[in-house]
């Protein structure tokens, strides 16, 4: 199954979760909080990872709109080697897309 361009606030699951591992990382390292940051890897794509997203769109001059579409996550492969399909794709598992000009996708490895 194709991966899906876009995982918007909303967005639940397994890939969902391996975004906000991620995001965690990130606000660690930014902040020297490895806790309190406000990111919580519970596999919802909610208010804190969507605002933490949108200070690293900002900080790389990219549209601050929280989302992780293509060239947000293109810009994530090239400044941190992070590549949220394949790390998604190792996690397994299905997630809930949010979309933000349709209904959710619905995607699983192997299907």
């Amino acid at each position: 199954m194709e991966f899906p361009r876009y995982m918007e606030k909303g967005s639940h699951g397994a890939a969902a979760n391996v975004l906000l591992g991620f995001l965690s990382s990130w606000a660690a390292v930014q902040t020297g909080l490895v806790w309190g940051h406000g990111i919580t890897c519970d596999g919802l794509y909610g208010a804190a990872g969507a605002s933490l997203m949108m200070d690293i769109q900002r900080a790389h001059g990219l549209e601050p709109d929280g989302g992780c579409g293509p060239a947000t996550r293109q810009m994530l492969n090239d400044e941190y080697g992070f590549d949220l399909e394949t790390e998604a794709r190792a996690a397994g598992g299905t997630t809930y897309f949010f979309q933000p000009d349709g209904p959710p996708v619905i995607w699983s490895v192997g299907v």
